[in-house]
């Protein structure tokens, strides 16, 4: 029988408890810090069955009034890259002309993020989730993917590259159009300091304030939920003139828990990102 090696357990436990930083302390859900301790993006499985993801709060901040929402990702992709010599077929590194500078990009700005590298040939596009990445020094970035290149990668070929969902999640009113912004969590710390960090819940039982109606469940087959990110609150499915008809596009939560007969339930089956 072939054992797992040091890193194949080193990788497991960082699925169940989050890939902490070097040196860095335990932090636990509902707890901020104005530290990063884990990886944007670290995945928390807790005893209580419950999932997080680890969140850098946006420039706003999440005030008292949006406790129990939806919180949203600010993140946008960008195709303004392009990589910086030429790269083997095996490799596990990508060099990209990032001119920004360590204050705006620290190590590990691009962890958990995807890249769409734009080889000359269609047949050679690849897809990589990007393990780590080194601080800017206003000339260029490496990227660290999780698994290697499969094709070789000339200069100057194109990319688009977008951060992890986690890198900037805020309010969904932190900026215009909030209809245009997905939810990636529920803050269910509290209020959240700009720019802190903090686990964000993304799978498991969840209460989350209720929309305008106010209560969900309370007619037969009203059970699938969702959000409104004008605000992060949730709706369910008789709630929502357009959904019931396939027309309309609000994000899906999950689905309303509870047994509803006796009157009308807010705690939902989160089903973000498990």
């Amino acid at each position: 029988m072939e054992h797992y090696s040091r890193d194949e357990w080193a990788r497991i436990a960082e699925q169940i408890l989050g890939e902490r930083l070097p040196g860095r302390p335990r932090q636990d859900p509902y707890v901020e810090s104005a530290l990063q301790n884990y990886k944007i993006g670290s995945r928390l499985k807790g005893p209580d069955c419950l999932t997080w993801h680890y969140c850098q709060c946006g420039a706003n901040g999440i005030v008292a009034a949006y406790r129990d929402r939806g919180a949203a990702s600010l993140v946008t992709p960008s195709g303004a890259f392009a990589v910086v010599g030429a790269h083997l077929a095996g490799s596990r590194t990508l060099v990209i002309n990032d001119a920004g500078l360590a204050a705006d990009r620290p190590a590990g700005y691009y962890a958990n993020g995807k890249v769409e590298i734009w080889n000359a040939i269609a047949a050679e596009h690849m897809h990589r989730i990007i393990k780590d990445s080194t601080v800017g020094n206003g000339v260029s970035i490496t990227l660290t993917f999780y698994y290697p290149l499969t094709y070789a990668v000339p200069n100057a070929t194109g990319l688009e590259i977008c951060r992890s969902i986690y890198a900037e999640v805020d309010q969904t009113d932190a900026i215009a159009a909030p209809l245009r912004k997905s939810v990636a969590c529920i803050p269910m710390m509290g209020p959240v300091t700009p720019l802190y960090y903090f686990w964000g819940q993304t799978w498991g039982m969840v209460t989350i304030a209720a929309g305008a109606h106010g209560s969900l469940g309370e007619v037969d087959n009203d059970r699938d939920v969702y959000f409104q990110t004008s605000d992060g609150t949730i709706q369910t499915t008789q709630r929502f003139a357009g959904i019931a008809g396939g027309t309309s596009s609000e994000q899906r939560a999950g689905f309303l828990l509870p047994n509803s007969a006796g009157g009308s339930q807010t705690i939902i089956m989160l089903q973000l990102d498990p």
